[in-house]
């Protein structure tokens, strides 16, 4: 008998988490991106994995970086079984990017990057994704209004 482990869903405040779940949203990202078959995607924050899920579903490969390492193993449990789905435990703001495209999908110039990113952290992700712009070919990215 196989048991099914169950994780914590809760958004994190302390991480600016506010996870991403209206359809209508996560289909006019993923348009924006418009991922071909086989395209790396890299995406940051994947929370719950609804933009990811819509991306794997187009044929993309996923490269997804979340600092929540609490998320990270129900990622790898609910996507993993794709084979193109891979995840890390990072901090987005200082995450070698050239080096984790060369590690999971090695001979892959440039990759598209896509985010729906807390507010707070924006500035400091945006001047980092500057300095790795020589492996991005495209960025859609969305920004989180902070809820208080």
């Amino acid at each position: 008998m196989v048991e099914k482990i169950e994780y914590s869903m809760r958004a994190k405040r302390s991480l600016g988490q506010n996870f991403l779940v209206d359809g209508k949203y996560v289909s006019k990202i993923v348009n924006a991106v418009h991922p071909e078959k086989g395209e790396v995607v890299i995406e940051i924050g994947p929370g719950r994995g609804a933009l990811t899920r819509e991306l794997l579903e187009r044929g993309a490969k996923v490269l997804a970086i979340e600092l929540d390492r609490e998320l990270v193993p129900q990622l790898m449990d609910d996507l993993g079984g794709t084979g193109r789905f891979n995840v890390v435990e990072a901090d987005a703001s200082e995450a070698d990017l050239r080096e984790l495209i060369d590690q999971f999908y090695p001979g892959t110039p440039k990759a598209k990057l896509v985010a729906n990113l807390p507010y707070y952290i924006s500035t400091a992700i945006l001047q980092h994704l500057a300095k790795e712009r020589h492996c991005i070919s495209e960025l859609v990215l969305m920004f989180q209004r902070e809820v208080v």
